[in-house]
């Protein structure tokens, strides 16, 4: 394996992680607006009964 395969494999690995981590905060993101979200839900379902 020559040494510029391996320079391409680590920039492979470094964007995946990126991505990774792009992908977790979107995720952590979603979680914030979903529990701001839920607290009325909890309202409304109380109501219901």
């Amino acid at each position: 394996m020559s040494f510029s395969e391996f320079d391409d494999q680590s920039e492979i690995i470094k964007k995946f992680e990126d991505d990774m981590k792009y992908v977790n905060s979107k995720i952590k993101m979603i979680d914030i607006k979903l529990s701001s979200i839920h607290p009325t839900n909890n309202e409304y379902i109380s109501k219901l009964k």
